[in-house]
């Protein structure tokens, strides 16, 4: 049998949640429901619909593009890597696993692995420093 003290906690709960549901959507925010729980999107969100976050996305994309394109015409055409070992180069370079095993499941074998796991370190690295010397500009 369920005391009072519960059944008013329960109540306040409830009227939290049905608040939230209906107040208004703040402009920059979008809210997204996922069991009774409200969640707002972040600062990138918000970011991304100014002029300077897209353009900061298009060249972000234009950058990662450029270089797997570079590491795929070099390796093929100057060291003359197997294209399967070439997918794997790339996931490994943009540190991405489930690229890895995409490309792993494509190939029908453990070459692409090959590829990820001779620059897989190397680019872990070189994002964190990156990443400490863009913070301290």
């Amino acid at each position: 049998m369920m005391d009072s003290a519960g059944s008013g906690a329960a109540l306040v709960i409830s009227r939290r949640r049905a608040a939230a549901r209906t107040q208004p959507v703040r402009a920059g925010h979008a809210p997204f429901s996922t069991q009774g729980s409200t969640f707002q999107i972040s600062a990138a969100y918000s970011a991304m619909q100014s002029a300077e976050g897209l353009l900061m996305f298009a060249v972000g994309s234009a950058l990662t593009c450029a270089a797997a394109l570079l590491a795929i015409g070099l390796g093929r055409r100057v060291l003359r890597l197997h294209v399967d070992i070439l997918c794997g180069l790339v996931a490994g370079m943009q540190t991405q696993p489930a690229a890895l095993a995409f490309a792993a499941e494509q190939a029908g074998s453990d070459l692409p692995s090959t590829g990820y796991t001779s620059v897989y370190p190397t680019a872990t690295v070189a994002k964190i420093i990156l990443a400490q010397i863009l913070l301290s500009v």
